[in-house]
């Protein structure tokens, strides 16, 4: 099921060439909403995978269940990334009905965020992610959050998780020494349950345990986020509908 949040038409006649009028149909396609979903159904099917090999007395690597977690990490960052830009491009937008999606922001507020979103030099997609975050609630008048604590911390630690992933670079690891990554994330959600060896990444770190902290992190982050700003709807309240796993 659509929801109404998802794509919303918007249609315009303009005329051409010997005057006939022909109707321009513009869709709205928004996509951060779909990250989010992506996100969370990976995760419930790793955790799926992760108890079925458990209850088959399987242990080790599975090459479906890293999948699934990765995807999840992957997903749930890119919905952080796609929400905030959704919210600059609505802002910067004349439609009213897509307007209602920043519903307790302070118009004087959402126009200054749409003036950025539209500009050259200034350009809101050029910024790194949590700077467009961060920016827009000083427009809105508002204190920053606080970066040196959670939600903060740990979505900058799964946007390192989410380029180490993407921009995976091959190497030799000593069973001995810590990646960077297990410096950073060890101890943060439970391990792997299948596999408990070395080296913990990417083995024992691409589990359902991160797959399901990727999510709780991203949706946090912007929870607060939009507390914060004063918006009223939340991205997973236009996935009403939507198909959900028990």
């Amino acid at each position: 099921m659509m929801s109404n949040s998802d794509q919303i038409p918007s249609i315009e006649a303009r005329a051409i060439g010997s005057g006939v009028s022909s109707a321009t149909i513009k869709i709205w396609q928004p996509f951060a909403t779909q990250h989010l979903w992506t996100a969370l159904h990976m995760a419930r099917l790793c955790d799926e995978r992760e108890t079925e090999l458990l209850g088959q007395g399987e242990t080790g690597p599975d090459i479906e269940h890293k999948a699934l977690a990765t995807t999840a990490v992957i997903s749930a960052a890119c919905f952080v990334e796609s929400y905030v830009n959704e919210i600059y491009a609505v802002a910067a937008d004349d439609n009213r009905a897509l307007r209602a999606q920043m519903d307790g922001v302070d118009n004087r507020a959402a126009e200054l965020l749409g003036l950025v979103w539209k500009g050259t030099d200034m350009a809101a997609d050029k910024w790194a992610l949590l700077d467009k975050y961060q920016f827009a609630l000083a427009v809105a008048g508002k204190p920053k959050m606080n970066p040196g604590t959670n939600p903060c911390q740990n979505m900058k630690r799964l946007l390192r998780l989410r380029n180490a992933l993407v921009h995976f670079k091959p190497e030799w690891q000593a069973h001995d020494v810590a990646h960077k990554v297990e410096a950073d994330l060890k101890g943060i959600f439970p391990g792997n349950r299948l596999y408990g060896g070395a080296p913990w990444f990417p083995q024992v770190c691409l589990a359902y345990g991160c797959a399901e902290w990727a999510c709780d992190t991203s949706i946090s982050f912007v929870d607060t986020w939009c507390g914060e700003m004063g918006i009223k709807l939340r991205p997973q309240d236009s996935m009403d509908g939507w198909p959900r796993k028990p």
